[in-house]
């Protein structure tokens, strides 16, 4: 078992082409790549990944404004 303190490293490994941007976007931004067979494809799937997520970072602006003025004033849906 691992946990903190005892010098072990979480890996997640995923198969990303079943995700959404969102979650590519937040693994690019939050994890590190430690291997990649073509580093150009890499590379691509980044900014590929960057370009569809500010695409729809509008809309995911507005549903979590919604939602947090919903949770605010007790009228969830």
């Amino acid at each position: 078992m691992d946990g903190p303190g005892d010098g072990s490293t979480r890996v997640a490994v995923a198969a990303l082409n079943r995700l959404g941007s969102a979650i590519w976007h937040a693994i690019l931004r939050d994890a590190r790549l430690l291997w990649a067979r073509i580093p150009e494809t890499a590379a691509d799937f980044a900014a590929r990944t960057l370009k569809e997520y500010l695409a729809l970072k509008p809309y995911l602006d507005r549903y979590d404004r919604d939602l947090f003025r919903q949770a605010a004033t007790g009228s969830l849906r």
